[in-house]
């Protein structure tokens, strides 16, 4: 059985769905991530930097970009340089955390 409410705060409103025998991780989302707040959380967490260019290439790896980066060396030909696993599996992880995608 399950059962589901409306919870207020001042201006923020977040359903909340009680399913039996299921036990996870409550986290209230009140605001977007920046790319600060992720860089922060990666470098706390992993104690690696990512920079702008390697949030914006995993973003769009994932589907969240709403459009196709176009800063990093289009006037002149040049690739963007590739993401290193590492860092892309430390963002997704970022992006898991602050709730932006689900774990697969």
């Amino acid at each position: 059985m399950s059962r589901i409410r409306l919870a207020v705060y001042r201006n923020v409103f977040a359903l909340i769905v009680e399913i039996d025998g299921y036990e996870g991780e409550t986290r209230l989302q009140t605001k977007r991530a920046t790319y600060k707040d992720l860089q922060a959380w990666v470098k706390e967490r992993y104690g690696i930097h990512v920079s702008n260019l390697a949030i914006s290439q995993t973003k769009e790896l994932c589907g969240l970009a709403k459009t196709k980066y176009k800063g990093y060396g289009d006037a002149e030909g040049q690739p963007a340089p590739k993401l290193a696993a590492k860092k892309e599996a430390a963002i997704r992880e970022a992006f898991i955390w602050f709730g932006l995608i689900e774990k697969e």
